[in-house]
């Protein structure tokens, strides 16, 4: 067929080929629609010196998988008020990979080649710092770039959370704790506000003048806050329940009060024991202390060798004497207290009698004093929130924006579409027109044989 006949077939055929066309770029985007998937991708990298031995700024084993935890993926899914997917799903769809630099993979690569074993190079090779998040989704590019960000943001406060300032700071279940008798609900109270106040000097030691931006208050704030809430309404209520010695039930309370100072006791033993343990470590210690002296060297090469080498196992010992005086003074004084607070249930049982003195004003109190610790649980839920994001920025950077993108590049297969369909239009035209023209040259054949019979 020559090239204007094809023309001319393509030309009479163009409608047929131009729907044929258009039918099969439909069929394209439906197939690209119900297939198309987004992929986010981000970097982070884990800032301290620990990082670099693959440890976490708690020297524990550094898990950059975390950021697939369960938890972290809930609360990205919260922040973005998504609830009709399944996180496991989005879990399965979290990427997590190593990234070196280029500089970094030449000279390891160069290291092995030259010097030693993969296995051997690896074992000495700094840990990664670097990681790419890469979440694929099929909701779009914009859901993608939303939801990366939020679970990078989690994961920050998450690492935090677990591996700098654990947050032990609790709400108190009011109906639960009420139904203790009224010196057990005192007690529990005490206790909750008294871990908090520890808790909160121990973040502020480090961040004296932290205040946050969301509450304005600062850590030493708080922590007053909780010391007028002990000092003064809770040690009210404590000393008018003995004072006036209401109880719910005696027996009750007082078999409760007798089991705690029996428990008092045996953990006071056990922290002599340990304290006693410790002392007896620090006198082997000392005394190993002292076989290591030398006299002078002959020879002044060896003298510095031998001053070297004692001052290295000084230092050294000396570092593990003043852990075990800390732990022993440790010991000792939680021994003493637990003595303390024994003594102190022993007394605190004769201040009451033999019935039960039931006073409503006395549930009133405590109950406004759980609501009072609630509010102000609140608030410093609030704050150390705000304060471990504050603080996740010393520990993982987010280095580098968000980037969504489709999965499948729609360009190439609607490009590819229109070629295939363009190419299969046009044979379908050029055998169309070559089976017409056989059959015609066949009925001039048979035409022929029919006249000359």
């Amino acid at each position: 067929m020559l090239v204007s006949e094809l023309g001319n077939c393509i030309y009479r055929c163009r409608r047929h080929l131009a729907a044929f066309v258009a039918l099969s770029i439909l069929l394209c985007s439906i197939f690209v629609n119900f297939k198309q998937t987004y992929t986010a991708e981000t970097y982070i990298k884990y800032l301290g010196e620990n990082a670099i031995y693959g440890n976490a700024v708690d020297g524990s084993h550094l898990n950059p998988y975390e950021i697939k935890n369960s938890l972290v993926v809930k609360k990205a899914l919260l922040e973005l008020n998504i609830e009709d997917i399944n996180h496991e799903e989005v879990r399965r769809n979290i990427t997590v990979t190593p990234v070196y630099s280029t500089d970094e993979e030449e000279m390891h690569e160069s290291w092995i080649e030259n010097f030693s074993t993969y296995d051997e190079t690896e074992e000495n090779r700094d840990a990664p710092i670097y990681y790419s998040i890469k979440f694929e989704t099929d909701r779009g590019a914009k859901f993608a770039d939303r939801f990366l960000n939020a679970l990078v943001e989690e994961y920050r406060a998450y690492y935090v959370e677990k591996h700098a300032y654990n947050n032990n700071v609790m709400p108190i279940p009011e109906k639960a704790v009420m139904q203790f008798d009224y010196f057990e609900t005192a007690d529990i109270l005490k206790s909750k506000v008294k871990s908090n106040i520890e808790y909160l000097q121990a973040i502020e030691s480090s961040d004296f003048n932290y205040r946050s931006p969301e509450t304005g208050y600062s850590l030493s704030d708080l922590e007053n806050k909780y010391k007028t809430l002990l000092e003064k309404d809770i040690a009210s209520v404590s000393n008018e329940i003995l004072e006036r010695g209401l109880v719910k039930n005696v027996p009750l309370l007082k078999a409760s009060l007798k089991t705690k100072s029996e428990n008092a006791i045996l953990s006071s033993d056990r922290e002599a024991s340990k304290a006693l343990s410790h002392k007896e470590l620090m006198q082997t210690y000392s005394n190993k202390n002292k076989e290591y002296t030398w006299g002078t060297s002959e020879d002044e090469t060896n003298q510095v060798r031998e001053d070297t080498e004692r001052d290295r196992i000084y230092n050294r010992e000396e570092m593990t004497y003043d852990k075990l005086m800390l732990e022993y003074v440790e010991y000792a004084a939680n021994s003493k207290d637990l003595i303390i607070d024994s003594n102190n249930y022993d007394a605190h049982i004769s201040y009451f009698g033999e019935e039960n003195k039931i006073d409503s004003a006395m549930d009133k109190k405590l109950s406004e004093i759980c609501a009072e610790y609630n509010e102000l649980y609140e608030l410093t839920q609030t704050t150390l929130d705000d304060y471990n994001n504050y603080k996740a920025a010393h520990y993982i950077s987010h280095i580098s924006g968000i980037c969504a993108e489709e999965s499948m590049g729609e360009v190439i297969y609607y490009t590819a579409t229109i070629i295939i369909a363009l190419g299969l239009g046009i044979l379908v035209i050029i055998f169309n027109d070559l089976s017409r023209k056989r059959k015609i040259w066949w009925f001039c054949v048979c035409q022929d044989i029919l006249m000359t019979i």
